[in-house]
């Protein structure tokens, strides 16, 4: 197993979604999840990947940048009546 996936597989859930979007880059999905445990699971991420640079002092250290977003589930029907609406206006 790679480092990164050691990292990224202990740092998340078995219900969220991680996915490569690049070279060095990933997209995890956490669903169902409310901010403050998504803000506990970047901690987590953080933590990991600190021990990780400590651990291989003698590697380039890995770096992270994080952006994180909430949403509430919309349904379709819901999106679809908000676009009718702007059509008529």
């Amino acid at each position: 197993m790679s480092f990164q996936n050691q990292i990224l597989k202990t740092s998340f859930r078995s219900t969220d979604v991680i996915t490569r979007s690049g070279g060095d880059e990933f997209v995890v999905i956490l669903p169902n999840t409310h901010l403050k445990d998504a803000e506990n699971i970047v901690l987590r991420l953080r933590h990991n990947l600190n021990k990780y640079n400590e651990e291989h002092k003698n590697e380039i250290p890995l770096i992270l940048s994080i952006g994180l977003a909430c949403a509430e589930a919309v349904s379709y029907t819901h999106l679809r009546a908000h676009e009718t609406e702007a059509d008529l206006v």
